[in-house]
């Protein structure tokens, strides 16, 4: 898995009002190249609209120094979504 800071992404997930972030895909399995994107399953604390997700995506993006996809579970496509829950692993909880 990438490393990062979890505090400052702790700093970034509560502006944002965000509950929990899953990563997966490559970055998760240990898979990424130094060109590979960083996918994450995010859970808002409350209903966001389309322009808030962008800018947490840009604000993860300059975090993590590379491209980020940002997506929500109602989200995910019927035909990957069991593969994602299964696989995705938390990077943070508020409520933990």
């Amino acid at each position: 898995m990438i490393q990062f800071d979890r505090m400052r992404l702790a700093d970034i997930c509560r502006r944002h009002d965000v509950a929990r972030v899953r990563i997966f895909g490559s970055a998760s399995r240990g898979e990424a190249g130094p060109d590979s994107d960083i996918d994450l399953l995010v859970d808002f604390a409350a209903p966001k609209g389309f322009f808030e997700v962008i800018r947490l995506e840009d604000e993860l993006e300059a975090f993590f120094g590379r491209p980020v996809d940002v997506v929500t579970e109602p989200g995910l496509s019927p035909y990957l979504r069991e593969p994602i829950l299964t696989s995705a692993s938390v990077i943070f909880d508020a409520a933990a």
